[in-house]
């Protein structure tokens, strides 16, 4: 079996890697700016998560007094013996130094048709094992791993790989993802942004800071031709997971005897490779929902104040991803013919009132009565959970009763405690809410792609931490 599994080469990239992040060269600045171009002893380095250049003061091209703090150099090139790189955006922070976060070989090219890796290096590993299902492969470093996943997508096959490298008493963790199909810089780039914004959300982990994109001739990927770096979205980092077949993870501090039955009666799996490639490809193709997801992701990490707020937005933009046109069929008039005679006839009676003193906001009322017909917010956002087939317990109509209170700045009384609810009782209740919001938000999201498994409740989970007793499992099927 082992002989059989996918080579992958990743040696080459990681070294280099390795190397381009302890560098420190000097050179020679060339740019169409008269201040900076020829200037050479420019030192060239890492810090943090871009690269910065150093000048020597008394080397710079510049009249006194009119250098500008701030300034953007557009387009130039850094050289240091065989190095030769190009930048496209240089920001002048002080007289001194500028930093970039985006520079690359000269002969990387961002619009020939190539096979493409990108590598993100980790400050911590990541686990996905209880996610998704697991990708068998071997490389330079090991006979076969499991520590990868896979998406198909039409005519393409995209891999991810976590590879720990220990050298000594170090230890570096990388992810890098690379794709079996030719195609152009930015095309691949746009879709790795989207495969790590949809495997952040699953994980509650999105991986960023900085990468390493290296291209490739051909579909082997053995030697790369050149290499690109790019700062990255910062790295978001939360506890929180829609799903995780191993209920051990969650409940063994909490059930342990409850956990050990789940593991032996309930059937959690993880997402299938259709399932994943499915929310891969909608979070690709409609930015809305890659923003949904991210959002996900932000409002998971956010203080418990802008939580519920933020998951009460996710649920009516999602809400309206997956209704669509379907909302008509809830309207009370279901004749839009009929509908619009209605509304013309209520109209003109409004019109009779144009002069009377007690009708002091005619217009308010004029739009009112031009969206006579459609349903309210509420039913939009249960709607969703309609078509899909997903039961909404009395807890969660509850919940989504109340998203306009949050988007008002107003905290729900949800054990009708009254004027006797002290700030403690009101953040249990927030934080009650937002974590009954996730679960539920979770059930549809998955639902959408297909999945009909297991999501992690963690309205009962936090249940100490919440205070608010909940009467159900510490998982929820998506669908019976």
């Amino acid at each position: 079996m082992k002989k059989n599994l996918p080579l992958f080469y990743n040696k080459k990239p990681i070294d280099f890697i390795e190397k381009f992040d302890k560098i420190k060269v000097f050179g020679k600045i060339k740019s169409n700016v008269k201040s900076i171009n020829g200037v050479d002893d420019v030192i060239f380095k890492r810090e943090n998560n871009e690269f910065s250049f150093e000048f020597d003061e008394l080397k710079l091209n510049i009249k006194k007094n009119t250098y500008d703090l701030g300034n953007i150099i557009k387009k130039g090139s850094f050289l240091s013996g065989k190095l030769h790189l190009k930048f496209e955006n240089l920001f002048l922070g002080n007289f001194v130094k500028g930093f970039t976060n985006n520079i690359y070989e000269k002969s990387f090219s961002k619009s020939k048709l190539q096979y493409f890796k990108f590598i993100i290096p980790l400050e911590n590993k990541i686990n996905f094992n209880y996610q998704l299902a697991p990708f068998f492969y071997k490389d330079e470093f090991s006979d076969w791993s499991s520590v990868g996943f896979s998406i198909e997508v039409e005519d393409e096959k995209i891999f991810v790989q976590q590879k720990e490298i220990k050298k000594g008493k170090t230890q570096k963790c990388y992810l890098i993802f690379e794709s079996n199909k030719k195609q152009a810089f930015r095309e691949f780039s746009k879709k790795i942004f989207a495969l790590r914004v949809s495997l952040g959300y699953i994980i509650g982990n999105f991986a960023g800071n900085r990468g390493y994109f290296f291209s490739y001739g051909n579909i082997e990927r053995k030697n790369f031709n050149s290499f690109c770096f790019e700062t990255q979205r910062g790295e978001i980092k939360n506890f929180m997971q829609p799903i995780n077949r191993n209920p051990y993870a969650w409940l063994t501090t909490i059930n342990k005897r409850k956990a050990e039955y789940i593991y032996k009666k309930y059937k959690l799996r993880t997402l299938s490779i259709a399932e994943f490639s499915k929310l891969y490809k909608i979070t690709l193709e409609n930015d809305d929902f890659l923003a949904i997801l991210l959002l996900m992701l932000e409002s998971s990490e956010s203080s418990l104040l802008l939580r519920p707020a933020g998951y009460s937005i996710i649920l009516e933009s999602l809400s309206s991803i997956i209704v669509g046109r379907e909302d008509e069929k809830l309207n009370p008039i279901i004749s839009k013919a009929e509908a619009k005679k209605f509304r013309t006839e209520l109209l003109e009676v409004l019109k009779n009132y144009e002069n009377n003193k007690f009708f002091k906001d005619n217009k308010t009322l004029k739009v009112r009565l031009d969206n006579i017909n459609q349903v309210t917010n509420k039913e939009k956002l249960v709607l969703p959970f309609k078509i899909l087939k997903i039961n909404l317990l009395d807890e969660d109509i509850k919940i989504i009763n109340s998203r306009n209170d949050f988007l008002h700045g107003r905290i729900p009384d949800y054990r009708n405690l009254g004027l006797h609810r002290n700030i403690n009782e009101k953040d249990r209740d927030m934080y009650y809410a937002s974590v009954r919001f996730y679960t539920i938000i979770n059930m549809l999201i998955l639902k959408f792609i297909g999945y009909d498994g297991y999501v992690l409740n963690f309205s009962k989970i936090f249940e100490k931490e919440t205070t608010y007793i909940v009467r159900e499992d510490y998982y929820r099927k998506v669908s019976d």
